[in-house]
């Protein structure tokens, strides 16, 4: 076991932003905006317990930084699992410091930032520990002889404790899904090894990037598909016929003059004692409304370039965002497991069907 005493040299945190705010070359008119810059940021601190395992992990924060520079309202969006990673990451979060978003020289909120705070130790070294490698190659051969139930319990037992570790575990455990047909569990597995893909190798970080994007469209999760194939224009020239063709049809779909569809489903990502159950996904539409809704949904809020707004959620409600709010994200919350249906009208479709009527946020 490490002492304290030598922790310290062995401590690192790298702090990545992943949705830097950004804003649309088309949205000039409504005013020059120059974003938020960070001040401050304090590192969060290692807590002891894990630094004592030498346990690794991630958590990914969204947050808007008000008009005086604060940092507030941070939601864990998804983490590795450690509560005390996702406690020290909030702590810490709420100290940063930036100069305010300014909009025509006058500071103006802004929601549109994201970052996701690693805990690495330092002098470790990229791999995994021998009795992690011995219990996940068992693992793969169980699921490679389809005895699914017994290499899901496998891995189960499975602790990482490094960021490499936790990759390929969640790697193996979408395989398992694949393989039972739990299309959910696997995207989802899928998407939390892209959380920490630098700890992957290049050849592997692509293959699970382009299947995320499969399962995303046959998910019909537009917004992330469509952000997904964004992060794969670096090589675009290694996809098949077939996936540019996909990524074709998916931009003139979202440019289109047909209504968007995207099922969600509210769950908790990380300790329920950091975070609530709850759904986001970027607006690709001003207009939107809900259907076919079950379980009990609280509330919805638009994170934008340029405001926050909450309200009471209201099914069959139509919401209109105002242009001048820049590009949002929509969140969702309420209890796990509720559901619900996302339907993004066409700006044609919108005006065809008396959209000056919907309800205004």
């Amino acid at each position: 076991m490490t002492t304290l005493r030598s922790l310290p040299a062995l401590i690192a945190l790298a702090l990545s932003s992943l949705c830097a705010p950004a804003f649309a070359e088309g949205e000039l008119q409504l005013g020059t905006l120059v974003n938020a810059t960070p001040i401050e940021r304090h590192n969060p601190s290692y807590p002891v317990s894990a630094a004592e395992q030498l346990k690794e992990g991630w958590v990914f924060i969204s947050f808007c930084i008000d008009v005086q520079g604060n940092v507030h309202t941070p939601v864990i969006e998804r983490s590795s699992g450690v509560p005390e990673f996702e406690r020290a990451s909030l702590k810490a979060i709420l100290r940063w410091k930036y100069a305010p978003a300014r909009l025509n020289g006058e500071p103006v909120e802004q929601c549109q930032a994201s970052f996701r705070l690693q805990f690495s130790m330092r002098g470790l070294g990229l791999g995994a520990r021998p009795a992690f490698t011995h219990q996940w190659k068992a693992a793969s051969r169980l699921i490679n002889e389809a005895n699914l139930a017994e290499a899901k319990l496998a891995l189960d037992a499975l602790i990482p404790h490094n960021n490499y570790e936790s990759a390929y575990l969640a790697v193996a455990r979408a395989r398992v899904a694949e393989n039972t047909g739990d299309v959910k569990q696997q995207l989802s597995d899928l998407r939390t090894a892209l959380m920490q893909s630098e700890s992957m190798e290049k050849s592997l970080r692509r293959s699970v990037r382009r299947r995320v994007f499969a399962l995303e469209l046959q998910q019909s999760d537009w917004a992330a598909a469509h952000e997904t194939y964004a992060a794969l224009a670096d090589q675009v020239d290694e996809l098949s016929e077939s996936e540019k063709n996909a990524g074709a049809k998916l931009a003139a779909l979202v440019t289109g003059d047909t209504t968007l569809a995207t099922h969600g489903e509210l769950e908790c990502r990380c300790d329920k004692a950091n975070g609530a159950p709850l759904w986001s996904a970027p607006l690709l539409r001003r207009e939107f409304t809900f259907s076919e809704t079950s379980g009990k949904i609280d509330q919805i809020e638009l994170r934008c370039l340029r405001h926050r707004f909450s309200a009471v959620f209201e099914a069959n409600k139509g919401w209109r965002v105002p242009e001048a709010w820049g590009q949002c994200t929509l969140y969702v919350f309420g209890e796990e497991g509720a559901k619900f249906k996302l339907v993004e009208m066409a700006p044609q479709v919108a005006a065809a069907e008396g959209a000056a009527s919907a309800a205004k946020p």
